[in-house]
């Protein structure tokens, strides 16, 4: 799930990570959901709570058919950085992406 405002450090994973034919092939078969949390309601606060974060940017990984967390990034990581991370999600067979990135 990608949790992202107006102006976030999504725009700058899209151009330098995202974008990368090596991440978007690793990307195969994983599901993403996207959530605004730019707004600072209660509900937006107790998701960010829920997950223990302080706010964006972060992607969280969850095993497919679970919620329990895998692995996590915090803050912005070109492709070169986040590839290592994604494989090894990858290899250990989990294949559900939950994202939780930016807010103003």
């Amino acid at each position: 799930m990608i949790f992202c405002g107006v102006v976030c450090v999504l725009q700058k994973m899209d151009k330098f990570t995202f974008s990368d034919g090596l991440v978007r092939n690793a990307l195969t078969g994983f599901g993403v959901l996207q959530v605004d949390v730019t707004e600072n309601s209660v509900a937006n606060k107790a998701l960010l709570k829920r997950f223990s974060l302080f706010g964006p940017p972060a992607i969280v990984f969850f095993a497919k058919s679970s919620s329990n967390e895998m692995n996590r990034v915090i803050g912005f990581q070109n492709a070169e950085a986040f590839l290592p991370v994604l494989n090894s999600v990858v290899v250990q067979s989990y294949r559900f992406i939950f994202s939780l990135i930016c807010s103003v």
